[in-house]
């Protein structure tokens, strides 16, 4: 176990070195400030496990640095107030800042050391508290909404792959959350530099290259200066390269060489550069089906498309649907000056019923439309838009990201969407007769097996067609093997 560490806040050096003698049984790390402004730049630079805070400081009262302490939320330190001057109001005071216990001038040793063994039990115990909490009950992650099953497998995708430099490409339907998802593998990751974020659809094709790799001064008409692009700005962090489906093919090429070499050249430059750069890329189009149609080079996806993370629709995450919006609740009727409290049974329902065509992002403008126009504590289904409270209702749900799939140039390997319609899918649940009664769980099987026969053997279009996520079918699959 590792050593606790105390911060002895102490204006009278003769009485530090008394009470550093006390606890020199306890085998503590000891660093031992005589004014209130040392106490501050400790903490700053350092994490303790208690603090001993005198009160009467020459330059800051003790409980001013108490209140300061308690204000940030990082700061878990047991905090034990000593003084010669207690009185009972000044206890009270100590304790509803945030004191965990009071010492009276002058210190007993015995005291002084089991009031500070105690202090350093209850440290220890609390973050136990709060790893455990985060292990178990990992509703949000990295500013990622939702504790269903399928996020819960997105989570651990990027928790592997956060500190290692392999490329990441994220699919999903547009309003996903995929730059959040992004923006969370660069914040696990460690990397120093900050994350550079390109949408690569809403940059104009003659600029998106000076955007990725810069320019120097005269490179074309409008280039007045030397400019840094998003290569040079992700130095040692990473670079996120949103709707990288749209990229120019020419562009593309030079990207390539970019992720094989380490290196770019800038517009008008004959010079090389280097930069160390982790990148992240995401599309809401099928990657591969983009490939087939020619307008990816299949090169550069293989070369991106190293860990993949499939983000689900909101439709097929179970309750986070509730969860988001209690989020979002709270953060819009923050910036709004409004009331909220909770979701009434009614309200959470039809967001439970509604099937989100736009994902998250149109979950997020149907908040803001609710608080905007009431101002109640809890809010019911009739304070949501009409669109939502007579919507389809899930199980009614075409899935758009297979929709636009099969909308590509490359038609004749285009999936058909499965209607009741289409007969092409035969499977054992279709009987005449029950002569023959197959166990569910096989039932399932053929019909699943049958689904990814028709979809050519991509399950994430099979998974979108089911409306489920694909990690379910592949537990499926491994269960049926055993």
């Amino acid at each position: 176990m590792a050593v606790a560490k105390i911060l002895l806040v102490e204006d009278t050096e003769s009485l530090a070195k008394l009470y550093q003698a006390y606890l020199v049984p306890l085998g503590l790390d000891i660093k031992w400030v005589s004014t209130g402004q040392a106490a501050l730049q400790a903490l700053e630079q350092s994490s303790f496990d208690v603090i001993l805070l005198d009160v009467m400081l020459p330059d800051i009262n003790g409980l001013d640095i108490l209140e300061s302490i308690h204000s940030q939320d990082s700061l878990t330190a047991q905090v034990i107030v000593m003084t010669a001057h207690g009185t009972k109001d000044l206890v009270m005071k100590a304790m509803r800042l945030g004191a965990s216990d009071f010492l009276e001038k002058p210190l007993e040793a015995d005291r002084l050391r089991v009031t500070v063994n105690n202090a350093i039990k209850i440290t220890r115990l609390s973050s136990e508290v709060t790893e455990i909490k985060k292990k178990y009950q990992p509703e949000s992650f990295c500013k990622l909404v939702g504790s269903s099953s399928v996020m819960q497998s997105v989570y651990q995708i990027i928790r592997n792959v956060a500190p290692s430099t392999a490329t990441v490409f994220i699919t999903g339907e547009s309003g996903t959350g995929k730059e959040l998802t992004a923006q969370a593998v660069h914040d696990c990751s460690g990397r120093k530099g900050q994350m550079v974020a390109l949408n690569c659809a809403a940059i104009p094709k003659d600029l998106i290259e000076s955007e990725i790799f810069g320019h120097v001064k005269g490179a074309f008409t409008g280039a007045t200066s030397n400019r840094n692009g998003a290569a040079g700005q992700a130095e040692g962090g990473t670079l996120f390269l949103d709707e990288i489906c749209e990229m120019d093919l020419n562009l593309q090429s030079k990207l390539l060489r970019f992720l094989q070499t380490g290196t770019f050249q800038k517009v008008g430059s004959d010079k090389l550069e280097k930069a160390d750069v982790r990148f992240v890329c995401a599309t809401n189009r099928d990657p591969l089906a983009e490939v087939n149609a020619g307008r990816f080079r299949e090169d550069l996806y293989y070369r991106l498309h190293v860990i993949p993370i499939i983000l689900p629709a909101l439709r097929q995450r179970e309750r986070d649907v509730v969860e988001i919006a209690d989020f979002l609740f709270k953060k819009i009727a923050k910036e709004e000056n409004k009331k909220y409290q909770s979701m009434d049974p009614s309200c959470q329902q039809a967001l439970l019923n509604y099937a989100w065509p736009g994902n998250i992002r149109e979950l997020e403008n149907v908040v803001r439309s609710a608080v905007v126009l009431n101002n109640a504590e809890v809010v019911s289904a009739e304070m949501l838009p009409s669109v939502v409270t007579s919507g389809k209702s899930q199980a009614g749900t075409r899935v758009r990201f297979a929709e636009q799939v099969t909308n590509t140039e490359s038609n004749s390997q285009a999936v058909e969407p499965i209607t009741q319609a289409n007969t092409s899918i035969q499977t054992s649940a279709s009987y005449d007769d029950l002569k023959e009664v197959l166990p569910l769980w096989l039932n399932e099987k053929l019909y699943i097996e049958a689904v990814i026969e028709h979809c050519s053997g991509n399950v994430p279009q099979a998974a979108s067609l089911l409306e489920v996520s694909p990690s379910t079918i592949y537990r499926k699959m491994k269960a049926w093997e055993n």
